[in-house]
């Protein structure tokens, strides 16, 4: 337990500065994540000789880690966040206790569930704001839709479906456990049209510019936490 609470501290030494950061100046500061790793090595180091973190553990997040860093990376490239957003996600991947996934636990890439504690409720929080930008003025709302309809985003758009496939798959076995079915699938589809079309209008430049993106990474190690899985498989339960 001990190791636990070491964890959590240094994840909120180091993501209150970041959020207020990002918050304040839109920009998150390289000597937050320095602080955050090197005092995560320097916890693993003088847990190890005392026990409290096996080889084993200390293999499993080295794994979970670098397929985060990697995956942060694909988000970036892909123009959803910042590289600073990219290197605050990683570092709460190394820091967070595998402890805190175990009711949804994906081997190899347990911060897998992180990523969706972040960004549903993130895209939440698109779909409200879509849906007041809309009402607030229909007549450009319209126009911001429609110019996100066009042939030169449908090579995009062919490689998103794939991408969504893919991860439908992943879903159904991690999140749902009964494997594919056809009607999970239609819902899957249907919100995942949606969230192209938001995550579309959400990259544009100067959108993305007013949302500061630590706070919902910071939120969704919260949830991870407290939920100690996803917050979809959280919501299944009452269903």
């Amino acid at each position: 337990m001990s190791f636990y609470y070491a964890s959590l501290s240094i994840i909120l030494l180091a993501s209150i500065p970041t959020v207020w950061e990002d918050i304040k100046y839109k920009k998150i500061k390289n000597r937050w994540m320095i602080f955050g790793f090197l005092s995560g090595v320097l916890l693993f180091l003088v847990s190890y000789p005392f026990g409290l973190i096996s080889f084993g553990y200390l293999s499993k997040i080295i794994v979970n880690t670098l397929i985060s860093l990697l995956a942060g990376f694909v988000i970036w490239k892909f123009g959803l966040w910042p590289a600073g957003d990219a290197k605050f996600f990683t570092l709460i991947s190394f820091l967070l206790p595998l402890h805190y996934y175990k009711e949804t636990y994906l081997n190899y890439f347990p911060s897998f569930v992180l990523l969706l504690n972040i960004f549903i409720p993130f895209l939440f929080f698109l779909i409200f704001r879509s849906l007041f930008t809309f009402l607030s003025a229909p007549r450009a709302g319209l126009e911001t839709a429609l110019s996100n309809l066009n042939l030169k985003n449908a090579k995009k758009l062919f490689f998103n479906i794939t991408i969504g496939l893919l991860f439908y798959f992943l879903m159904s076995k991690l999140v749902f456990r009964s494997g594919p079915n056809l009607f999970s699938f239609f819902v899957f589809f249907l919100a995942f049209l949606v969230i192209n079309f938001l995550l579309d209008i959400y990259t544009n430049e100067r959108i993305r510019q007013t949302i500061p993106f630590a706070p919902w990474i910071f939120f969704g190690a919260i949830a991870t936490v407290f939920i100690q899985g996803s917050v979809i498989s959280f919501i299944y339960k009452f269903f």
